[in-house]
């Protein structure tokens, strides 16, 4: 990735948050927004991974919000946190996969067993 931290890029100027991002797609997706001139905020669930994801990024490029998805409390704090600290929102990534009927995927089934 080139990393561009002087200010300059498509996304220059411009602030994102990025959902899901302590790996993966979402990690990709906003060390691709910084290389390009962005400020990101990166969510995700835990702090430790989200931690040890922002430190591969430009310090003064990043915050990060650890939280559900999901949670309206853990959305507001995100918000807040961008305007506070950056001002405003140009780009959101909504990275983040949730399951609202069951927080986790079904277990299968037994057959049954009637005859």
């Amino acid at each position: 990735m080139n990393q561009n931290h002087a200010g300059q890029g498509r996304f220059s100027g411009r602030t994102a948050i990025v959902t899901g991002a302590s790996r993966g797609i979402g990690l990709a997706i906003a060390g691709q927004l910084v290389s390009e001139g962005a400020r990101v905020c990166i969510t995700a669930r835990t702090a430790g991974p989200l931690e040890e994801a922002a430190a591969a990024l430009p310090r003064d490029s990043v915050i990060t919000v650890a939280g559900k998805a999901d949670d309206p409390e853990h959305r507001r704090e995100v918000f807040d946190s961008v305007a506070r600290e950056f001002g405003g929102l140009d780009v959101l990534v909504n990275n983040a996969g949730i399951n609202p009927a069951s927080g986790s995927p079904a277990a299968p089934s037994a057959p049954d067993s009637a005859s």
